[in-house]
């Protein structure tokens, strides 16, 4: 008997899924892990400690309807979030493919026609201007000092952590410069936002009424925290673990309230 990676309950190891990490899964939290990652694209491509799940040993397990499901959100998934053409119709919205296919996609749903330029209703016999929605974007972003991804061109803010950006298409690269992860210069870091992860790490690590009850002890612990991230900022490979209770991916940003993991060295959050 083996144990289910998120459940942890016990199962028959013929009746469960074993990944190439040799993690298990059983089949109930293996189909709910495909669901997730639907309508998640944080989770996309399938993966177990950064590493994808073979689909051929995996669809036999899902039921008909799922596996249409995942392959239809595949094909949006696989495609740059930049390119991507949605029908303009409000009540249908349905991924249409590739603004690199053609000028115009008729949506084989509802029959409204989108111009993949604009990603607004057809116009053949007007001039296609950008979104204008965009263009401020854009301005917000350049006044602001957000970075774009140089893969997908999707605009990124940071918060808090390092400078070391992963996408949600899977790039990474150095927020500061746009430069692919450690083919720059640049620092890996601002101090004060290293500050505030490692508090954050510290709160997750030992509560948030440790920083009331014990101040001094609280204060210590994120001092060693910080020099800690420091001295190992990689940390490569992470030690994985799952994670009950759900959070915020620090990578991705998105809310995982079932398939989050922890970093057992570090208390870092991630959706791997």
């Amino acid at each position: 008997r083996v144990d289910c990676v998120i459940c942890a309950d016990a199962f028959r190891s013929l009746s469960t899924f074993q990944a190439p990490c040799d993690h298990y899964y059983c089949i109930g939290c293996l189909r709910e892990l495909v669901r997730a990652c639907v309508v998640d694209e944080s989770l996309f491509p399938l993966r177990c400690c950064q590493q994808p799940l073979p689909l051929a040993n995996v669809f036999p397990l899902l039921p008909g309807s799922l596996r249409s499901q995942f392959n239809e959100k595949a094909r949006e998934f696989g495609t740059l979030a930049n390119h991507r053409v949605y029908c303009t119709n409000p009540t249908c919205s349905k991924f249409l493919g590739s603004s690199e296919q053609a000028l115009n996609i008729v949506c084989p749903r509802c029959e409204t026609a989108t111009c993949t330029l604009c990603k607004q209703h057809t116009h053949p016999r007007e001039n296609c201007a950008e979104n204008a929605a965009l263009v401020e974007l854009k301005a917000l972003a350049t006044e602001k000092h957000w970075q774009t991804c140089p893969r997908c061109s999707s605009i990124i803010e940071l918060n808090i952590g390092c400078y070391h950006m992963t996408c949600r298409c899977r790039m990474e690269f150095c927020y500061l410069c746009a430069a692919p992860w450690k083919t720059c210069a640049c620092p890996q870091w601002e101090e004060s936002r290293l500050l505030n992860a490692a508090e954050e790490r510290v709160e997750r690590e030992f509560g948030v009424a440790a920083r009331r009850a014990e101040p001094v002890v609280f204060q210590r612990r994120v001092e060693a925290r910080t020099q800690e991230m420091r001295q190992y900022h990689d940390c490569n490979p992470h030690r994985w673990r799952h994670h009950q209770g759900g959070g915020t991916c620090e990578e991705c940003g998105h809310y995982l309230p079932l398939f989050l993991k922890v970093c057992s060295s570090f208390y870092r959050n991630g959706c791997h």
